[in-house]
């Protein structure tokens, strides 16, 4: 059950989110296609960055994540909303978001990105999205999980967003991907058990600890997955793969471009560098926070550009986004009753 107090504020920010993407679909659709895929997404990376928290934990035979394995597994109720909106946007949409759906672009890639194969993918990544959930949810097949996480991810990450602009290309784009939803719903994990924890004392310090370890080495794995990203291209000089980076690190998107880079990497390597930095509520808290808005700024920066030359923030923008938190709020709030979960002690270090 969904905590009452919350309920109404949140529901009523999705409900006024909802009713703007109608309108703007109608009244300025290519400003709106772009952003209702971008919140999508995001409530998908989420979800399943939350399963994969749980499934390497119990894979492996973790101790250490306890009662916090609850709040990721809460997530994962994020998947369903998501993927109910990007298949909207693909299908209802996809004639504004992918160039490929009216354009012949012959071979292997034109066979790829028929309109008709990428919405059957879309589709079949879903349905074993919540399949394996499902069993997750109730502590069984996390190794399947993990597979299904590593290759879906991988795939719909090319499709949805990497296809947005189809003569482009990057080997490492899923990677990067994966490494950006993770440290997101790391940081959605972590407000929640910061949060929780001033009133549930079976979350200690050392839950806190252990969260902003992983958002620390995740928001550094993020960075080293984008340097390697943009070096490679900028060292290879290529006219067909520089094109999307001088349409990004430049001009008016440059300034949103590079504080991608502040919110998502240079703030948590740099405040969570010590013990006590990690142990402080205050301080996890609101450096969660910044990686999390870092996280949407980062589908912003990756999305848009391919429809709009110079960066907006217009309204329709504020209004998905906003939708788009309040489900992440809405998943953070419900109580997970499915296979209860032992109160275990962290191992020590």
């Amino acid at each position: 059950m969904i905590n009452p107090r919350v309920a109404k504020p949140l529901f009523a920010v999705m409900a006024f989110s909802v009713a703007t993407a109608l309108a703007g679909v109608i009244v300025a659709p290519g400003d709106v296609w772009p952003n209702i895929l971008l919140s999508g997404f995001l409530m998908i990376g989420i979800g399943l960055g939350g399963g994969f928290l749980v499934a390497v934990h119990d894979v492996s035979n973790g101790r250490w994540l306890g009662p916090v394995r609850r709040i990721a597994c809460s997530f994962t109720r994020l998947v369903l909303p998501g993927s109910v909106v990007v298949l909207v946007a693909i299908v209802f949409g996809g004639t504004f978001l992918y160039p490929a759906f009216h354009e012949h672009l012959g071979g292997f890639k034109g066979l790829w990105l028929d309109r008709t194969f990428f919405t059957a993918r879309a589709v079949v990544y879903v349905a074993a999205w919540m399949m394996s959930i499902h069993t997750l949810r109730r502590r069984r097949g996390a190794a399947t999980f993990i597979v299904i996480f590593s290759v879906t991810v991988w795939l719909a990450s090319t499709d949805w967003i990497m296809s947005l602009e189809p003569h482009w290309t990057s080997t490492i784009f899923g990677v990067y991907h994966f490494a950006g939803l993770f440290a997101g719903s790391l940081a959605a994990i972590a407000i929640v058990t910061v949060n929780r924890s001033r009133t549930d004392h079976s979350i200690t310090s050392d839950h806190i600890h252990d969260v902003a370890k992983m958002l620390f080495a995740f928001s550094t794995f993020w960075m080293y997955i984008w340097f390697s990203q943009g070096m490679l291209i900028w060292y290879g000089n290529m006219s067909e793969e520089t094109a999307y980076y001088a349409a990004r690190a430049y001009g008016n998107w440059g300034v949103l471009f590079w504080a991608v880079v502040v919110l998502m990497w240079g703030l948590p390597f740099f405040v969570l560098l010590s013990d006590k930095a990690k142990r402080n509520r205050t301080i996890v808290s609101r450096i969660a926070v910044a990686v999390l808005i870092g996280h949407w700024l980062d589908l912003y920066v990756s999305i848009l550009p391919a429809h709009a030359p110079e960066p907006k923030l217009t309204g329709w923008d504020l209004a998905l986004a906003l939708g788009a938190f309040a489900a992440v709020g809405w998943a953070a709030t419900r109580q997970e009753t499915a296979a209860p979960v032992p109160v275990l002690q962290p191992v020590a270090d």
